[in-house]
């Protein structure tokens, strides 16, 4: 078994998808023009020890602390922001699945430290469509 443990977090951001290698219109339709999203961020995490701390201090990790990681790492980044120029390394091709990629590389290093493994990531980009990353192995 394996207790996971989610939080949700919301941000707005302005994108528009486009590359000079694609044709714009033709592969992105209306969102090769600058648009925004109310973007919703749901991660759920684990312990890397099967439920040391829960057995100590009943909880995975505090909900308030994992929120404040999420407020510092994410909401700070994106939140209001342009994605375009947030996320350079993306091309202009900032669409919800290369986000969640960036999103999971920079958050599971910091979970790591705090001895929590990255499990889950969903990230909406309207409240019907979203995109999900999901870690189902065990990390040692």
């Amino acid at each position: 078994m394996k207790m996971i443990v989610y939080t949700e977090v919301e941000f707005d951001a302005a994108h528009k998808l486009g590359s000079d290698d694609l044709g714009d219109q033709e592969l992105y339709g209306e969102c090769s023009r600058m648009h925004g999203h109310r973007y919703k961020l749901k991660v759920g995490v684990s312990e890397l020890k099967h439920c040391r701390n829960v057995i100590a201090t009943g909880m995975v990790i505090n909900f308030k602390e994992l929120k404040n990681l999420l407020k510092e790492h994410v909401i700070k980044k994106y939140d209001h922001k342009y994605l375009n120029d947030v996320l350079l390394e993306l091309k202009n091709i900032t669409t919800a699945e290369n986000m969640i990629i960036i999103i999971w590389q920079e958050l599971q290093p910091l979970l790591k430290e705090l001895h929590l493994d990255l499990r889950y990531l969903g990230l909406w980009e309207t409240p019907t469509s979203y995109v999900e990353l999901i870690n189902n192995e065990e990390t040692k």
